[in-house]
């Protein structure tokens, strides 16, 4: 397969699960299942709820993505592999709008049956059979009220941007609006760490060092959390709190050891469930609700050890 594709642990073996040559037609009843990237958990998470619902049900899962979550072009080339092979349902995300869009309308144009998963905004000009995700505006409102729940004295913000997109807006503009009367809160600054932790520990880095005073970091993902509490490890910084999203198992983890504050559990393995009960409803010609809203919470030290 070309070599813009990349298999999550999960699914290095997909195109044997799913049975046929790479580019031939499956042999199998099997569902395509599009993710932007392999760099968060997150998504190892969703595909880990997505493929025993598709095996008990008796279809196979084949789970393709570009190397990279910016790689929108790449991210094409692979819808357009896997629907050559005529799968009986696809279920695909994207970080942009455009790109999705422009998946799933090659989905409509094969006659093959589409469900978005990690978001419940409706797109235009596309024929979407149901959208599974959370609410990410929300998301970042329940961060901002839990910050505001243990706030201690005045807080200094950085906000760790992904890539741009809906995702980026949405928990960052629901965080944002929470805290907007907030005379102890205030966002110093905001940085773009790109969803990957790397980055994130680079600009958390240079982002105190700009603003010393900096005491709370938000990433939009736990990945990107994570990346800054490097930063701050890395400097002998303490008494910093950092949020995350996802409720990666990764995050729990470090919540546990006392390094990151909290985080917001999305249910990343019923997501997985829900878009693939979806597609098989679609596949079968049943009703089914168009937006799939995923209850979220937060994990903090007090629960943490329930979820890890």
């Amino acid at each position: 397969m070309k070599k813009l594709f990349v298999g999550l642990t999960l699914a290095v073996s997909a195109l044997s699960m799913a049975g046929g040559a790479p580019g031939s037609p499956y042999t199998e009843k099997t569902i395509g299942f599009i993710p932007p990237g392999t760099i968060s958990p997150f998504y190892a998470e969703v595909i880990a709820g997505a493929k025993p619902a598709c095996e008990i049900r008796g279809f196979k899962l084949d789970v393709e993505s570009p190397q990279h979550e910016d790689d929108f072009q790449g991210m094409l080339s692979v819808v357009d592999e896997v629907l050559r092979r005529k799968p009986l349902g696809v279920c695909l995300c994207s970080t942009d709008g455009p790109t999705l869009i422009d998946a799933i309308r090659k989905a409509n144009r094969a006659g093959i049956p589409a469900v978005v998963f990690n978001s419940i905004t409706p797109l235009p000009g596309a024929k979407v059979f149901a959208y599974v995700g959370y609410d990410q505006f929300e998301a970042g409102r329940k961060v901002a009220r839990h910050l505001k729940a243990i706030a201690r004295g005045p807080l200094r913000v950085c906000i760790i941007e992904g890539l741009p997109s809906q995702f980026t807006l949405e928990r960052e503009g629901g965080f944002i609006e929470e805290i907007k009367d907030s005379a102890e809160i205030v966002v110093s600054q905001k940085v773009r760490g790109d969803w990957e932790r790397g980055m994130a520990a680079k600009v958390a880095a240079e982002a105190l060092a700009r603003d010393p005073g900096i005491n709370v970091f938000y990433g939009l993902s736990d990945e990107m959390a994570l990346g800054a509490l490097d930063a701050v490890r890395k400097i002998g910084k303490r008494d910093v709190v950092i949020l995350g999203i996802d409720g990666n198992r990764s995050a729990i983890q470090s919540i546990l050891e006392g390094g990151m504050t909290a985080t917001l559990n999305t249910n990343r393995d019923l997501i997985g469930k829900e878009s693939i009960n979806s597609v098989i409803k679609a596949i079968r010609r049943e009703g089914s609700s168009k937006i799939i809203t995923i209850e979220t919470f937060i994990i903090d030290r007090g629960n943490a050890h329930s979820f890890y």
